[in-house]
């Protein structure tokens, strides 16, 4: 089956080859199915190679990160590589700030959380700054709100790049509602500058923001 695909801003069109179609004799009800494989493969292709993934209640597994990694070490566990990945980005406190969402990242943090969050801490680890009453609190210290959001806004501080896709599971945990719709408006702002979100939720604000 020959397919001639091609993008115009919004919309793609996809150009099937009839006279192989009538020659074949498919039924034509299999062909959609046969459309949505090949783009489905290509759509998984590209996801591989850049893409970051981020499971629910990541912030976890920060807090029991040197038990997790003395079992890791002493052979009683054989972490995942998406395990791997996320202990890696939350011990690597250096920042090099080349994300390209960074300044989206700030913005986030600043009406979320009220604050920044600094990665550059590498004998002390990860800090927040209160910057409405000028606190600073170490990261055990923090709420399950900051530490859930943590590893996102770290990844678009240092990891991030135009046109990644960015997997994320369940983003609304351990955040109010009120916020809720605050995370969607930049998810919203991300995208539209070019990241690629995939997300599942089980919250009505989160879809019902979406829609808005």
């Amino acid at each position: 089956i020959v397919l001639s695909i091609s993008r115009d801003d919004e919309f793609v069109s996809i150009i099937l080859n009839p006279i192989y179609l009538n020659l074949s004799k498919l039924d034509n009800r299999y062909v959609p199915g046969i459309i949505y494989g090949i783009l489905s493969q290509a759509f998984i292709s590209n996801l591989v190679e850049k893409s970051y993934y981020l499971p629910a209640s990541s912030y976890t597994i920060s807090n029991h990160l040197n038990s997790f990694l003395a079992h890791e070490i002493n052979g009683n566990i054989n972490s995942s590589k998406l395990d791997k990945e996320l202990m890696s980005l939350l011990l690597n406190n250096e920042t090099s700030e080349e994300g390209f969402y960074k300044d989206i990242a700030a913005e986030l943090s600043k009406e979320i959380l009220g604050g920044v969050l600094q990665f550059n801490n590498v004998d002390e680890g990860i800090k927040f700054i209160d910057e409405k009453n000028g606190i600073e609190f170490d990261f055990k210290s923090l709420s399950s709100a900051v530490k859930e959001l943590t590893p996102f806004i770290k990844y678009l501080v240092d990891l991030s790049n135009k046109e990644d896709f960015l997997v994320i599971e369940e983003p609304e945990n351990h955040l109010h509602p009120e916020n809720q719709r605050i995370l969607v408006k930049y998810l919203v702002k991300l995208i539209n500058n070019g990241l690629n979100i995939i997300l599942t939720t089980h919250s009505d604000y989160i879809l019902e923001q979406f829609n808005n």
